[in-house]
C-alpha cells in the first residue's frame, strides 16, 4: 500500500500542473519519406506533398509562436502549422524566429548584398535588409523588448525599435553583451568607454565608464559601474550616482534579484550591501552560489578547502562544513562529506543522506523529487529518500513544458504515462521522442463534454444499457475507427452521472467480437424478461457499420468481422427485431457509424473495396423503438477530431451536458439534425444529416419521450 500510495503522489506531482495545451499550434510533425521530409499535423495526416531537404541543421519543433523553419534544395524559409509556406525557401541561413512583445519577428538576409533585415510571422517586410548585423537582447527588461540593436555598414551600432526607427543613434563601436539591465538600461562602447541608455534612448549615464574593467553589473536596484579611475559606482535607472566604497579589487559578482555584491581579491571573498554601502562580511576564500540571500563560503583548513552556508551578513547557518559543494535547482545543494554525496537545503537540513558514491547520481526533477543513481540505473526519491520509482533507467529528466517524465535506455528514448509505465515503445531519437509525446498528451486530452459532467442524485433503476465502443479491427486492411473507445466511456459516464443508471445496469463492451455483440444482446433481453414492470433500454454503438452490396441491407461490423463478408456482420434487421420482441416502456437505438462502406474520414473502409459508397437500405424499427442515426443514406458519420468524438456522439453528449439529461427526444433530434449539419460543413466540408427512424406505436408520441 505504501508504494501505491507513493507512486500516486509523484503522478499528481507530475501531472496535475500540466500546461492546458493550444492545439491549434502543435506540429506540423516532419517524418522521413522519399528521401526527405513530409509534414503531418497532430491527427497524422499530410499538410502538404512538399518534399522538404532532411539534411537539416535542426528540426527542433518551435511550438509556441506557429513558426517552423523548413529548407528546400539547400534554401531555407518557414511554415505554420498547418504545413502552409508563409515564408519562401530562399534564404541561404536558417530562420530563427524572435519575439518582441510576444509578436514574431525573423531576421534574414539579403542574398546578394549579405544585409540583415526583419520579416513578421507573415512574411511581411517590416525593416529592409539594410543592417550588417542585429540583434536581439536575450533576458531585456520588459519595456526593453521592442529594441534591436543593429550595426551599419560601417561597422558602427545602435538600437532601433521594430518599426525600423532609430531609437539610439547608429554611432556607437560596440553594444553591451551579456545580461541587460532589469532596469531598462542598456549600454554601447564609445573609444574606450561605457555609457548608458534608457529604454526611451535617452543617454542617462554618459560615458565615462572604464570599457577595461567589468562590463556594466546589475543588482535589483542599480547598475554597477567603475570610472577611469578605477572608482566603482551604483547608478540608478534615472542616471543618479552613489560612490561605493570598495577597495580596488580583481573582480565584483552581482545578483540581479538582490542588493549584494561578492568583492573578490587575491582568492578573497567578501559579501558587500550596495544599500549600506559597506561590507557585511569577513572575507573567505570564496563566496559563491547565492539562493536567497544565502552563500555557500570556502576556507582553507588544514585539511583541505572545507563549505558552508553562510547568511547575508557572514554568519554560519550551522556548524556542519562539506569537501564539495555543487549546485541543484529548486534551492538544493548537492555535498560530500565522508566521501559520500547527499543533498542539503540553504538551511543546511539534510534532505537526501549521505550514501551515493558519485556527483553526477543526485540531480533535481521537482521542487520535491530528485534523480538518483543505484548500481548504474536511475530512479527517483522524495524529500524523505523513499523510492517512489524503481531504478530501471539510464536517465530520467522532466519536459517542464509538457509535464512528462523522460526516459533514456542503451541510447533509446521513452517516456511515462500518468501511471509511470512506459507510455510508447522506446524510439531512437529525441525528435521522434517529442512528437510521440504531444500525440500521447493529444490522445489523453478531455473535450469539453468530458469534464463537468453533470450528475443526478436521482436513480434510474428501471433502465438497462448495452455501450459497444468498436475502434480498432482484427483485419489488418480495416481502418480504425477514430475516437470509438473515447465515445463508449463518455456516453457511459452519462449514463451513470447524468441519466442516474446504476452502473450494473449497464454493459460496456470494447472492440466488440460478434459472440460479445450477441452476448450483449442476450444480456440485455434476459434482464428484461424477469422484470415485474416495463424497464427502458437504451443500445448505444461506436464503430463501422457495413452493408450487403447486393441487398443493400446494414450490418454492425464486429472487431473480428471481415469488412467484404457482410455475414460477419450483425444484423440491423436481426438487432431492431430482437429488441423490439422486448417489453419495454421505451427503447432508444444511438448509432455513430455509417453503412456506406466508408471510414470516419471519408475513405473507404478497405484498401481493396471498389471506392463507391453504397446507401444502405432503412430498417424499420419494431416495437417501442426510437432509432437515432449519425447520417444517412451513403453519408459518412464524421470525427469531430477537435472534440477528439464522433460527431454524432459529441453532440449528443453536449445536449445531455447542457441539459443535465433533461431533453425530450424530439428536442434532441431537431438539436442534433441542426448541430451536426452545420459542423460537419464547417469542419469538413461535407454534410453529414442524423436520422430518426421509429417504429409504428410511437409514431404520434415519440417526440415528447424523454430520453431517460
Amino acid at each position: 500500500m505504501r508504494i501505491s500510495f507513493i507512486i500516486i503522489c509523484i503522478t499528481f506531482v507530475l501531472y496535475a500542473h500540466a500546461q492546458k495545451i493550444n492545439w491549434n499550434n502543435v506540429g506540423p510533425f516532419p517524418i522521413e519519406e522519399k528521401g526527405g521530409i513530409i509534414f503531418y499535423n497532430i491527427d497524422g495526416e499530410k499538410c502538404s506533398d512538399i518534399l522538404y531537404d532532411k539534411d537539416q541543421d535542426d528540426r527542433y519543433i518551435i511550438r509556441d509562436y506557429n513558426i517552423y523553419p523548413v529548407k528546400k534544395n539547400g534554401l531555407w524559409g518557414c511554415i505554420n502549422h498547418e504545413g502552409k509556406q508563409i515564408i519562401p525557401c530562399e534564404y541561404n541561413h536558417q530562420l530563427w524566429p524572435i519575439i518582441i512583445e510576444g509578436e514574431v519577428y525573423i531576421p534574414v538576409t539579403n542574398r546578394s548584398t549579405g544585409l540583415w533585415g526583419i520579416l513578421n510571422a507573415y512574411g511581411k517586410t517590416i525593416i529592409p535588409c539594410e543592417y550588417k548585423e542585429i540583434k536581439k537582447l536575450e533576458y531585456s527588461y520588459p519595456k526593453m523588448y521592442h529594441l534591436l540593436f543593429v550595426q551599419n555598414v560601417n561597422g558602427k551600432w545602435g538600437a532601433i525599435n521594430v518599426k525600423g526607427e532609430i531609437v539610439i543613434p547608429i554611432i556607437y563601436d560596440e553594444p553591451q553583451s551579456g545580461k541587460p539591465s532589469n532596469l531598462g538600461l542598456v549600454f554601447f562602447r564609445e573609444g574606450d568607454r561605457w555609457g548608458g541608455f534608457n529604454e526611451d534612448g535617452k543617454n542617462v549615464l554618459p560615458f565615462i565608464f572604464n570599457y577595461s574593467a567589468q562590463q556594466p553589473m546589475f543588482t535589483k536596484q542599480n547598475v554597477i559601474v567603475q570610472t577611469m579611475d578605477n572608482t566603482w559606482f551604483a547608478c540608478d535607472k534615472n542616471g543618479n550616482k552613489k560612490k561605493l566604497n570598495i577597495d580596488s579589487c580583481e573582480r565584483l559578482y552581482t545578483y540581479p534579484d538582490d542588493n549584494l555584491l561578492v568583492v573578490s581579491m587575491y582568492h578573497s571573498d567578501a559579501l558587500f550591501d550596495v544599500t549600506s554601502n559597506k561590507y557585511v562580511s569577513d572575507r573567505f576564500y570564496q563566496i559563491a552560489l547565492e539562493y536567497q540571500r544565502k552563500f555557500v563560503a570556502d576556507v582553507e583548513t588544514t585539511n583541505g578547502f572545507k563549505s558552508f552556508i553562510i547568511n547575508d551578513k557572514g554568519q554560519r547557518i550551522s556548524s556542519n562544513e562539506y569537501d564539495e559543494v555543487h549546485y541543484l535547482e529548486y534551492g538544493y545543494l548537492e555535498v560530500k562529506k565522508d566521501n559520500r554525496y547527499g543533498v542539503i537545503d540553504y538551511n543546511d537540513r539534510i534532505i537526501v543522506p549521505f550514501e551515493y558514491e558519485n556527483s553526477s547520481d543526485i540531480n533535481t526533477l521537482t521542487p520535491n523529487m530528485f534523480v538518483v543513481i543505484k548500481n548504474g540505473k536511475a530512479g527517483i526519491v522524495n524529500l524523505n529518500n523513499q523510492k517512489v520509482l524503481d531504478f530501471l533507467y539510464d536517465y530520467i529528466s522532466i519536459d517542464k513544458k509538457t509535464k512528462l517524465l523522460e526516459v533514456t535506455n542503451d541510447n533509446k528514448y521513452n517516456f511515462l504515462d500518468d501511471k509511470c509505465n512506459l507510455a510508447i515503445s522506446w524510439v531512437n531519437d529525441e525528435l521522434n521522442l517529442e512528437i510521440e509525446k504531444y500525440h500521447y498528451l493529444y490522445s489523453i486530452e478531455k473535450s469539453d463534454v468530458d469534464e463537468n459532467i453533470p450528475y443526478n442524485n436521482t436513480k434510474n433503476n428501471d433502465t438497462y444499457v448495452v455501450i459497444i465502443a468498436n475502434e480498432n479491427y482484427d483485419e489488418s486492411n480495416i481502418s480504425k475507427v477514430q475516437f470509438a473507445k473515447n465515445d463508449g466511456k463518455s456516453f457511459h459516464d452519462y449514463c451513470t452521472n447524468t441519466l442516474g443508471i446504476p452502473l450494473e445496469n449497464i454493459k460496456y463492451i470494447e472492440d466488440a467480437t460478434l459472440n460479445k455483440i450477441r452476448y450483449g444482446i442476450n444480456w440485455i433481453s434476459n434482464i428484461v424478461k424477469v422484470q415485474e414492470t416495463q424497464p427502458n433500454v437504451i443500445f448505444y454503438y461506436s464503430g463501422h457499420g457495413v452493408p450487403d452490396e447486393t441487398s443493400r441491407s446494414a450490418y454492425l461490423l464486429p472487431s473480428d468481422g471481415l469488412a467484404n463478408d457482410f455475414q460477419s456482420g450483425y444484423s440491423l434487421d436481426l438487432l431492431y427485431k430482437q429488441l423490439g420482441e422486448l417489453h419495454t416502456n421505451k427503447t432508444i437505438v444511438l448509432l455513430d457509424a455509417c453503412f456506406s462502406g466508408t471510414t470516419r474520414e471519408g475513405k473507404m473502409m478497405t484498401t481493396d473495396s471498389k471506392g463507391v459508397a453504397i446507401k444502405s437500405k432503412p430498417v424499420q424499427p419494431k416495437g417501442n423503438m426510437v432509432v437515432l442515426s449519425a447520417s444517412q443514406g451513403d453519408e459518412t458519420a464524421y470525427p469531430y477530431k477537435k472534440k477528439k468524438h464522433g460527431m454524432f456522439t459529441y453532440f449528443l453528449l453536449k445536449k445531455l451536458q447542457e441539459t443535465k439529461g433533461n431533453v425530450s427526444l424530439g428536442e434532441l433530434e431537431t438539436y442534433l439534425n441542426k448541430k451536426v449539419n452545420q459542423q460537419s460543413f464547417i469542419e469538413i466540408g461535407k454534410f453529414q444529416t442524423p436520422t430518426v427512424n421509429v417504429s409504428n406505436s410511437l409514431t404520434e408520441k415519440w417526440k415528447a419521450l424523454k430520453i431517460y
